[in-house]
């Protein structure tokens, strides 16, 4: 197991993903909702963990393990989630110079690991997005449509599909 090649990811990671919760703050700010400090402490906390991580291992630049990518996936999961890590192998890690089958690989479920559902896994990470927006738009309009406030309709939108289970109320 490379530790020092996934304490390095982790920490890009973490670095790069704390602009997440910049909309967030945006949002708090836009809305005066008291959210603001809470926002901006775990940004902060988050993008200095981060380069804490990277920083000491920036220089080890090896290619990742199926194994490794198991550990990155289990250590990174419960931040971003399914479809994160779908777009993490895809978009972000080839920018960082770090492959990302692997990531693909020990994210996906049972027998069809090994064979890919498109030619390019690029192809494959577009489907699945298409997919989950459309749902996500599709669920909205129809919480929207049923009484929902256009802001609790889209909140419980993404709760709903991505079976977050969070709610507005």
């Amino acid at each position: 197991m490379q530790l020092l090649v996934i304490q390095r990811i982790l920490g890009l990671l973490l670095m790069v993903f704390s602009s997440a919760l910049l909309p967030p703050l945006f949002v708090g700010l836009y809305y005066q909702d008291g959210a603001i400090d809470s926002f901006a402490q775990a940004f902060v906390g988050i993008l200095i963990s981060g380069f804490l991580l990277y920083l000491p291992v920036r220089d080890h630049k090896k290619e990742l393990r199926l194994r490794d990518g198991f550990l990155v996936v289990v250590l990174f999961w419960a931040w971003l989630g399914g479809m994160g890590i779908i777009v993490l192998a895809v978009a972000v890690l080839p920018m960082l110079g770090v492959g990302g089958m692997q990531l693909f690989r020990a994210e996906t479920p049972g027998p069809v690991k090994d064979t890919k559902l498109t030619p390019r896994i690029t192809e494959t990470a577009k489907a699945l997005w298409y997919i989950y927006l459309g749902l996500t738009v599709s669920c909205g309009l129809a919480y929207w449509v049923a009484g929902m406030s256009l802001f609790d309709a889209i909140s419980h939108s993404f709760s709903t599909v991505a079976i977050g289970g969070f709610s507005t109320h």
